[in-house]
């Protein structure tokens, strides 16, 4: 009884160790490590509706569009990496981190859509 369900988007990278959370219909990776094994503040969005497609679905939108509708888009990298992505916030939300030098912080960012930036 497998209760999973294999969705046909990949990652937009190789990464292992996400940071990843909901905020409205979107999903949110905001920090990973990569296959490199560096840490990177990365953030990237894509719509739930497009993440969710079945393999029939994704060959009709390819085939049909000429292009691959089901992309993640690239926002700008949070201030940190290894910050907590708040679940379910509005626009989204994160906390904390560590900069190049290590440092913990605690700052509260939000995302803004007009600006592209965290403040």
């Amino acid at each position: 009884d497998n209760l999973w369900t294999i969705v046909s988007t990949p990652l937009p990278r190789p990464m292992s160790f996400i940071n990843a959370t909901t905020s409205g219909q979107s999903f949110i990776i905001a920090g990973y490590d990569g296959a490199d094994g560096g840490r990177y503040n990365d953030t990237f969005i894509i719509g739930m509706d497009k993440l969710l497609v079945t393999d029939q679905q994704h060959s009709l939108t390819s085939s049909t569009s000429g292009e691959d509708d089901n992309k993640w888009s690239e926002l700008r990298p949070s201030p940190y990496w290894d910050t907590t992505a708040i679940p379910n916030t509005s626009p989204p939300l994160i906390l904390g981190g560590q900069d190049d030098q290590r440092k913990v912080h605690n700052d509260i960012y939000v995302y803004d859509d007009i600006t592209n930036s965290w403040r």
